[in-house]
């Protein structure tokens, strides 16, 4: 079997003594990292959700506030099955515009919870299995076995990417959530992805090839 050596000038130590905590006795640990940034997709999803609600905030609030309503006929608006013009009375936008703001900070924290939570994952390597662990709003660990590595999916530059692990080459809707940061059985944003994929497939997959039955 071919040893797994990964060519890291140095491991973060306190990242590794976290994972070790989870490992078992005669289970040795060979690789430990954590999310050094946070996936491009959902944070394009956020911009492009913000340029919609803001289309619609940013002249409610001039309209609330200068009582003037001319803008709106050329927006094709209706609130209560009734389109909103310049004869619109300005209190017609009060409420619309209170619950867009309402929801733009749910989803802010939303969104900064999701980030909160997804930098402070950590990831590890041992010679049986892949680890995840998450400690919050949670302690939460998944394991990852060598049968659930059949499909290594790697994306991202040489620098900062992700690894994806999967059984089977998996649906549309699978590889849409390993694009977007979002995938179960991932390591997110690590630090030299080909380094760490390459001996992964080396020893992970020959280990699969060997067991299948005759």
């Amino acid at each position: 079997m071919t040893e797994l050596r990964f060519e890291f000038s140095s491991i973060d130590e306190q990242v590794a003594e976290v994972v070790r905590t989870e490992l078992s006795e005669d289970e040795k640990l060979l690789w430990a990292d954590k999310p050094h940034a946070l996936p491009a997709y959902p944070l394009v999803l956020a911009g492009f959700i913000f340029l919609l609600i803001g289309f619609f905030i940013v002249p409610m609030g001039y309209a609330l506030w200068s009582g003037d309503m001319t803008m709106f006929d050329s927006y094709k608006l209706t609130i209560n099955g009734q389109r909103v013009s310049s004869e619109s009375p300005v209190s017609t936008l009060r409420i619309p515009f209170l619950m867009m703001i309402i929801a733009l900070i749910i989803y802010i924290a939303i969104l900064s919870f999701w980030a909160w939570v997804k930098r402070r994952e950590i990831y590890g390597l041992t010679d049986k299995r892949a680890i995840i662990l998450s400690l919050f709003p949670w302690k939460r660990v998944v394991s990852i076995a060598p049968a659930a590595m059949s499909v290594i999916e790697r994306n991202g530059n040489g620098a900062i990417g992700s690894v994806v692990f999967r059984a089977s080459q998996g649906t549309a809707s699978e590889k849409v959530m390993g694009l977007s940061g979002a995938h179960p059985h991932s390591f997110t944003k690590i630090r030299n992805p080909k380094v760490v994929t390459t001996p992964i497939c080396e020893r992970f997959l020959n280990k699969l090839t060997e067991e299948e039955p005759p």
